[in-house]
């Protein structure tokens, strides 16, 4: 068995299988598994690699440093390339900024289909049991909306309260100092109870307490579809919170124009959110 043959096939499929995982992570949303498998298989390209080094050193030397003395361009080529590539990464300088942004928005499914309705979001279902018409909303955070807290209810036109669209049952946290990111990654969060407090506004003018979705605000983008009591003109309105920043959005839907847009002139934390009455 010949040790350079060994190496070099060893090497060629360490890097195809961190160029499969590497694509996974770039585009879908992470899991224990494929990161597990992406940082395996990089220790072990870094082990091949300087083995490959090792055995290839007299003809990397040539290439870059002929017996001329003179450094080779090819050599200082590749070198420029390395650092611009990293420089510029590093500082987010277009366009290399947004490959990365690009990848985040693949993850979180963003992107939007035919009508501006955005596509590859997780689907979230309320009230189904309910006596009342169907509502579908289109719920797209902004990428520094993290761990949401969301409640969605409708008014009437006086500001009545009607009823609940959206409660989740629980809030997710990190424990610690915990880098949030990587617990999202890990999955290594804490589940807890939702506390109403949590949104003031909400708190402030619903009489039913009662969470109607049993989990946490999903972490990303959701279409949100539920029912509603409302008639004739009325508000919907959504607040979400993240840390101790709460926004409320809002937009009025009647029968007459029975689409929506919720609005802040002043919010951050949601990026879109569209509403069809069925």
């Amino acid at each position: 068995m010949k040790k350079k043959n060994l190496i070099s096939l060893s090497v060629a499929l360490v890097f195809a299988t961190l160029g499969t995982t590497g694509l996974l992570l770039y585009t879908v949303q992470h899991n224990k598994a494929t990161t597990g498998i992406h940082t395996l298989f990089g220790l072990l390209f870094v082990a091949f690699a300087i083995l490959h080094i090792i055995n290839n050193w007299s003809s990397l030397v040539s290439y870059m440093k002929p017996r001329t003395g003179t450094i080779q361009k090819e050599f200082l080529v590749v070198l420029a390339i390395g650092v611009v590539f990293i420089v510029a990464t590093g500082l987010r300088i277009p366009p290399f900024g947004e490959v990365e942004e690009f990848g985040e928005e693949l993850r979180r499914g963003g992107g939007e289909g035919r009508g501006g309705r955005p596509t590859l979001f997780a689907e979230v279902k309320t009230n189904e049991s309910l006596q009342g018409r169907s509502l579908i909303i289109y719920v797209q955070k902004n990428r520094d909306a993290v761990l949401p807290v969301m409640t969605v209810w409708s008014e009437d036109s006086t500001g009545q309260f009607i009823d609940n669209l959206f409660v989740p049952a629980q809030l997710a946290e990190v424990e610690g100092d915990e880098d949030i990111q990587e617990a999202l990654r890990e999955g290594e969060l804490e589940f807890k109870p939702f506390d109403a407090a949590r949104q003031p506004a909400w708190n402030g003018v619903t009489k039913d307490k009662q969470a109607n979705y049993p989990q946490a605000t999903p972490f990303d983008n959701f279409i949100l579809t539920t029912r509603t009591r409302a008639t004739g003109t009325f508000v919907i309105k959504a607040e979400i919170t993240v840390g101790g920043k709460s926004e409320v959005y809002q937009t009025v839907i009647s029968s007459a124009d029975q689409t929506g847009k919720l609005g802040n002139e002043n919010g951050t934390l949601l990026r879109s959110a569209l509403i069809e009455l069925q």
